[in-house]
């Protein structure tokens, strides 16, 4: 019940979120940080490969 509550604040909090190139920076790594997370408690090997490709996406977009 809890977690259903939880994720309902956070989809309505980041839907107010203004739209600028700063904030958009903090949201990914905020994104990575919570699915790097959820990575840890599955069994896929399917979702660690998905986090390590946008991982490591993220680097290049700030290496470039």
């Amino acid at each position: 019940m809890i977690i259903k509550t939880l994720c309902r604040l956070i989809t309505w909090l980041i839907l107010q979120i203004p739209d600028e190139k700063d904030i958009g920076d903090e949201l990914l790594a905020l994104c990575l940080l919570i699915v790097s997370r959820a990575v840890k408690m599955t069994s896929t090997r399917a979702d660690d490969d998905l986090y390590e490709a946008v991982a490591e996406g993220l680097k290049q977009k700030n290496i470039d």
